[in-house]
């Protein structure tokens, strides 16, 4: 009985490595907290209640060593991402993607300029609510090396996809007809 029970833990054990390669390179199940991307997540005001989402890790270590000649390929706007921090490398935001390498976006303050064109292997993110963000209208383009993960749906409370969404346009009349232009 005690050579099953030490064979069972074995095989238990051996699985362990295996779970932590998962969780790091493949695919993570993890809460959200926070309101800045409300109302994708979060969309109640209780407190006490969180989405969980399932995070897509495939690819995103190493991304410079991975993707060195279009790490724009990864991705597209109106992704939602999960990245740390350019200001606290300690703390990990999820935001949408509202533009990427050679896009021209439209900003908010506290950005000093109204539009900005994001140079390659940068993107530009926002939460999608405005008034609750801290995002790149703060600390400007972000390199797509801090990415970590990509939002792929929302598997509990409640089991669906991400929602579109993310800022209103904010295209100056005498540009909206320049393709490169993201809102």
């Amino acid at each position: 009985m005690s050579k099953q029970i030490l064979r069972q833990t074995l095989i238990l054990a051996s699985w362990i490595p295996v779970a932590f390669f998962v969780q790091d390179h493949v695919c993570w199940v993890c809460p959200i907290d926070g309101i800045s991307m409300r109302p994708t997540f979060n969309p109640d005001t209780n407190l006490l209640w969180r989405d969980w989402v399932i995070l897509d890790k495939l690819g995103f270590r190493g991304l410079k060593a991975w993707w060195a000649g279009k790490p724009e390929s990864l991705f597209k706007v109106g992704d939602v991402v999960v990245l740390r921090s350019p200001l606290d490398p300690g703390k990990i935001l999820t935001k949408r993607i509202v533009g990427l390498g050679g896009d021209t976006v439209s900003t908010r303050k506290p950005y000093p300029s109204g539009f900005v064109k994001i140079p390659p292997g940068h993107a530009w993110l926002e939460g999608d609510e405005r008034f609750h963000s801290t995002d790149s209208n703060t600390y400007g383009p972000v390199s797509l090396t801090l990415i970590e993960a990509k939002v792929k749906g929302i598997i509990w409370p409640r089991w669906s996809g991400i929602p579109e969404g993310g800022r209103e346009a904010r295209i100056h009349p005498s540009l909206a007809n320049m393709n490169q232009i993201r809102t």
